[in-house]
Formats: structure tokens, C-alpha cells, sequence
């Protein structure tokens, strides 16, 4: 193979490789998983060689690497020893489930995920993370782990997470304690029929919401606030 060709062949990966550790979005993640799907990557006189194995389109037992880009866009295995290591972008992006972390010894239990810098954005916008995490680890912790601040609550309300984690609209807004704004942001995402079904005179008094902004809600009991 000429020089020529193979600086070209190396030019177009390299560029492909930043392009993907640029991205954040959901473009992001159909390009990585391009590259998920490539079980070695070695280097030979600056050519990347691939083998294609398929290793996370479809998880099986059988499998035994998850294959990451880590902060040199090197594709490496990624293991509980390395597992900090790996930007949190790349991690989202390689769309993998909590069943892929777990059958490879990368997490043993919910806060370990998060541990990683999965957060509750990521439980809504990855339909796959959310149910596989259900299913290794339950619906109650995965609450308990994933629904810490203000903007967790954000983030779940009015999504199907909810639902599937158990979550009431109480539960939502108990961590919006003396963020008022955000408490408006929580309810304003529910449904006005069922947007304050479970709540606590003691939780919304907590959360700091007033008359004018409960009334604008909807709340019967508006007039009891200042």
C-alpha cells in the first residue's frame, strides 16, 4: 500500500474519530455505535485495522468486551479498573445498558451507575439504560439513586420514567424543597388533572410555591397560601 493512501485512510479515521468525540447529541450516539461494533482496533504503520464482531448491537452472555473511546479516541475495553477514566459523553454515547455494565464486573449495583456520571437525564433520553437498569438493580433504588436534586425532578417529570420508577408527584417534589421555580417547572410538565394527586399541604409549603403560582397551576387550595 502507497504512503499516500494510507496517510488518507489514516486522515479519514482520525477525522471520523474526533467527529464523534465532538458530538453530545443524538447524532452523537448513531456514529459511536459505527464504531461500537468493531471488537479490536490496533494500529499498523498508522492504518486502523478492524475486526467487526458486533459486540454491543444486541448484548449476549457470551460477549466479554465493551469498547469505549477514551480521551485519545482510542477504542479500549472498558473495565471497573478504567471505568472513571472514560469521559461521560463517551459512556452516554456508547448507548450501553446497566445489563452490558454489569455481566462485564464494570458496576455491581445502582450507585456505582451513577458513580459513573449517569444522571436522570440519561434515564429519560435512553429508553434502554432505564429498563435494563430497572431490571439489574429495581425500580426503589433506582429512585432512591437517581432522584437526589431539584433538577433530577426536573428532569423526570411528566416522562414515562416516572411510571416505571415509582415516582410520585410528591416524591418529585420533595427534593424541590425552597426552589420554588423549579417546583413550577415540575408541575407545569403533569398533567392538570392528576398535577397534584399525592401532594402534601407540607410539601408544597416546602418547596416555596405561592398563591399566585398555584393558582396559575390550578391548586383548589391556592387561597390558603400567601
Amino acid at each position: 500500500m502507497s504512503e499516500s493512501i494510507r496517510s488518507t485512510r489514516s486522515n479519514k479515521t482520525e477525522f471520523k474519530a474526533a467527529a464523534i468525540a465532538r458530538e453530545t447529541t443524538s447524532r452523537t450516539s448513531s456514529l459511536v455505535s459505527e464504531w461500537l461494533s468493531l471488537s479490536t482496533c490496533t494500529r499498523n504503520e498508522g492504518v486502523w485495522k478492524t475486526q467487526r464482531l458486533g459486540m454491543l448491537s444486541g448484548t449476549h452472555a457470551s460477549q466479554s468486551k465493551l469498547l469505549v473511546l477514551d480521551e485519545t479516541l482510542d477504542l479500549l475495553e472498558l473495565n471497573r479498573e478504567n471505568a472513571s477514566c472514560f469521559p461521560h459523553e463517551h459512556l452516554r454515547a456508547a448507548r450501553l445498558s446497566a445489563i452490558d455494565l454489569v455481566r462485564n464486573g464494570v458496576v455491581s449495583d445502582e450507585r456505582e451507575l451513577k458513580g459513573l456520571g449517569f444522571d436522570a437525564y440519561d434515564l429519560v433520553s435512553d429508553a434502554r439504560l432505564l429498563q435494563s437498569s430497572i431490571d439489574a438493580f429495581g425500580a426503589i433504588p433506582m429512585r432512591d439513586a437517581f432522584l437526589k436534586t431539584e433538577e433530577d425532578a426536573v428532569a423526570l417529570a411528566g416522562t414515562d420514567a416516572v411510571d416505571r420508577l415509582c415516582i410520585t408527584t410528591n416524591d418529585l417534589l420533595s427534593v424541590c424543597k425552597g426552589t420554588p421555580t423549579c417546583a413550577y417547572a415540575v408541575l407545569s410538565q403533569i398533567e392538570q388533572h392528576s398535577r397534584f394527586a399525592c401532594v402534601t399541604i407540607g410539601t408544597l409549603v416546602g418547596t416555596g410555591l405561592r398563591k399566585k403560582s398555584l393558582t396559575e397551576l390550578g391548586y383548589s387550595g391556592a387561597s390558603l397560601f400567601l
